[in-house]
């Protein structure tokens, strides 16, 4: 019974650090995103959009608009704020 107990106190624990683990890379990996979106609002001159306010989904789907296009376009600018302005 006690070797029961060690091992479901074990799993536990390390369930907690897994977990723990997790968010941080997610914290991570959102922090990556917003500094992407961040040099990219630079590049386009948008400076009335702080990135750290979007969403998790508007920082997405504004990076993805941004991966595929080719500098500094109106027709990009318009897109990443109709994405802003869409949530």
């Amino acid at each position: 019974m006690k070797t029961l107990f060690a091992a479901a106190v074990a799993l536990a624990a390390w369930s907690g650090a897994a977990a723990a683990q997790d968010g941080r890379s997610m914290d991570g990996a959102l922090s990556m995103l917003e500094s992407s979106v961040a040099r990219h609002f630079a590049q386009l001159g948008i400076t009335d959009v702080d990135p750290m306010a979007l969403t998790l989904n508007q920082l997405a789907r504004i990076n993805s608009a941004l991966a595929g296009s080719a500098g500094n376009s109106v027709r990009t600018r318009i897109r990443v704020m109709t994405i802003v302005d869409d949530e």
